[in-house]
């Protein structure tokens, strides 16, 4: 049963705040949804494509021609290969070449610095300008920030990574899916088709990077076995040219015959010399000449040229070392020729670790609505999400209002009697419940001329509600138990109903037959004048600068005196000094001869000292405070003051009390 009525307690709260703050809902309501719906006008239209791709470890054995270049695929053990997959698609690498082929940093740029385009784009510039731009500006202005470049590459790859891919892994296969937003139909599916080439294309990458390694390494060989070759060219043609040897055969034979031509030119000459000797002297010119050619021959012709053909050997192991190294440097040079070439056959052929087939292609149809954003969903989301918002913001204003609703809360709170809770009224009920005051003709004491008449009326007034007499009959039982006559009426801000309350209070002990003076000690912010429509009166004013007796100030009204606050002097008085005054002090001790209860209409606590001196010349002090306004804080704070000056709280009365849920729904809720 306990739960039974909770529950409904509860229930009550909540309508009863829905209720109480329907204006406040409203409003935030129709804001945030009209907030959404423009949002979403302003972002750009977004289309859809997914491509699907199967991953899977290479079963076939690779082409290898070099023991060690290549190996086959090798699977690992309870590793899902899509995994390693997804990290290369939405890697930083892979993002930015992508944005670069599509030149979105240039868009990104325009984005920044161009006014034009369509309405949305410039609306959502001037959007961004105000709430960022401008912020960021004036720091810089400021010197808290620092101006730095522009980095439209780094912008579009994270808006690339962040906003416009998904990359996921479908669940319990091995099938990647990837996901691209674009602008277009077109951009949407060139996008996610590109990225996954790109996939491919790493893909590969990978697996060719050892034969790649290999290949520059014998690239490097050949070159280097390409400027031996040409070395030991080099080095065989000047030993030909320096030995003049071409071949050992070759120049054995030259050599042997031009021997054989010198020696048989030697027999010959020494032939002629014999015969000249027998004709001529040895001191013939021909002899000589003869003599000195024979010599030539034997002792530097033919002495060389068998020199020459004794060193024949050792030239022939060099022309052959020289021809053996040449011809090694010419098969090592075609053989890493050959190499290099298998190796670019088998960097064509080969197949990664990674099996990746393309099952579906990314393809978005021209006549297909765009994906984001859906308004036949956003509207109702919208809708939705505005209630939630709208409901989360009232409750987060009641849950920091520490103002009480009801009498029970404010009992609950404080160890004070609560008097009576009254209702609040309209305008219109306001000004009926004071028809009593003057709806019949105004009397006067002493001097009529001190009050302007008021028209008599034959319109109906509101009965005072039944709270006003159950405060009043507190009051009665106060003086019966206390003798307690005098009473100051107060509370802890300005504009919670207190003249209201004093005025009404005044009307009810009246109708009992009871002598009651109202003394309207408000001297800050009056308020009597005009609630009772008496315009013109003398008041405690006049009568503390002597301008006025007593009898002068006293206003009966239907059955009630009444004190007016009166027009201010000039050169007004300070109000704390009026009421610490003998003069204020003997008005009020003298009266309660005279009344049977003296009302003391006062300002509010917070602002003003007034009410606390006013509070050590009563017997007793009721606090009004506002219902959902006054915090709980002021009214701790009231009831401090008033305690630290000695004076007697006699209760507080809540005002101004509204029940927002309606009658249906309360008995609803109450059956609960």
């Amino acid at each position: 049963m306990n739960k039974q009525k909770s529950q409904g307690e509860y229930l009550y709260n909540f309508f009863y705040t829905l209720f109480k703050r329907k204006y406040l809902f409203t409003a935030i309501f129709i804001t945030t949804f009209a907030g959404i719906i423009f949002g979403t006008y302003l972002v750009t239209p977004l289309w859809e494509a997914t491509a699907r791709v199967w991953v899977q470890y290479n079963p076939k054995q690779q082409l290898t021609m070099f023991e060690g270049i290549t190996t086959p695929g090798t699977v690992v053990p309870s590793v899902n290969p899509a995994n390693d997959t997804i990290q290369i698609l939405t890697s930083r690498e892979l993002a930015e070449e992508v944005v670069k082929k599509f030149e979105r940093d240039k868009l990104w740029e325009l984005r920044e610095n161009n006014k034009t385009g369509s309405t949305r784009e410039i609306i959502r510039w001037h959007i961004n300008d105000f709430l960022i731009g401008k912020p960021i500006r004036f720091l810089q202005y400021l010197g808290i920030l620092t101006e730095q470049p522009d980095n439209y590459l780094a912008m579009a790859v994270e808006e690339l990574q962040e906003d416009l891919e998904e990359i996921e892994l479908e669940e319990d296969t091995t099938i990647v899916i990837v996901s691209v937003w674009g602008e277009s139909p077109a951009i949407a599916t060139a996008l996610s088709n590109t990225l996954v080439q790109l996939l491919l294309e790493k893909n590969l990458e990978a697996s060719r990077k050892p034969v790649d390694e290999i290949i520059n390494s014998t690239q490097k060989q050949s070159a280097e076995a390409k400027r031996n070759l040409r070395l030991a060219q080099e080095n065989l043609r000047k030993f030909k040219e320096e030995s003049g040897l071409v071949s050992y055969n070759e120049e054995t034979s030259i050599l042997l015959q031009r021997l054989d031509k010198y020696e048989a030119e030697l027999r010959t000459m020494e032939s002629q010399m014999a015969a000249l000797k027998v004709e001529r002297s040895t001191e013939h010119p021909d002899i000589k000449i003869l003599t000195a050619k024979i010599n030539e021959y034997n002792n530097l012709i033919i002495p060389k040229i068998k020199r020459k053909l004794m060193a024949l050997p050792v030239k022939e192991v060099e022309l052959a070392r020289l021809n053996q190294e040449l011809k090694l440097r010419d098969d090592l040079y075609a053989s890493l020729n050959q190499k290099l070439l298998n190796l670019e056959s088998l960097k064509n052929s080969s197949l990664g670790d990674l099996n990746l087939q393309v099952i579906d292609a990314a393809q978005v149809y021209s006549f297909i609505k765009p994906d984001w954003p859906r308004w036949v969903i956003n509207i109702p989301l919208g809708f939705i999400a505005s209630i939630f918002v709208s409901l989360g913001f009232i409750f987060f204003m009641e849950y920091w209002n520490s103002s009480f609703k009801s009498v029970k809360d404010l009992e609950e709170s404080f160890s004070l009697p609560v008097l009576g809770a009254v209702p609040k009224f309209g305008f219109f009920d306001k000004k009926k419940l004071f028809y009593p005051f003057y709806s019949s003709t105004l009397s006067k004491t002493k001097n009529p001329a001190t009050s302007l008449p008021v028209k008599q009326t034959n319109q109906k007034h509101i009965k005072p509600p039944a709270t006003y007499n159950l405060i009043a009959d507190a009051i009665l039982l106060k003086k019966k138990t206390h003798n307690s006559k005098q009473f100051l009426i107060t509370s802890p801000g300005q504009g919670e109903g207190k003249s209201t309350i004093t005025a009404i209070l005044g009307k009810i002990l009246a109708v009992r037959g009871k002598k009651v003076l109202i003394v309207e000690a408000n001297l800050r912010t009056p308020s009597l004048e005009n609630m009772l429509k008496i315009k013109g009166n003398k008041g405690l004013l006049e009568y503390y600068a002597g301008d006025s007796e007593l009898h002068d100030v006293i206003v009966n009204i239907n059955g009630i005196d009444v004190i007016f606050a009166g027009t201010p002097p000039p050169q007004s008085v300070e109000p704390f000094e009026i009421f610490v005054s003998d003069k204020i002090e003997k008005l009020l001790r003298d009266s309660k001869t005279k009344y049977d209860f003296i009302l003391i209409d006062s300002p509010c606590i917070k602002r003003f000292k007034d009410s606390l001196n006013l509070t050590t010349l009563s017997d007793g002090v009721i606090l009004v405070v506002e219902a959902n306004q006054t915090p709980k804080r002021a009214i701790v704070m009231a009831i401090e003051k008033i305690k630290a000056v000695g004076g007697e709280l006699n209760g507080i009365i809540l005002n101004k009390q509204n029940n927002y849920v309606p009658d249906v729904l309360q008995n609803v809720i109450s059956s609960l």
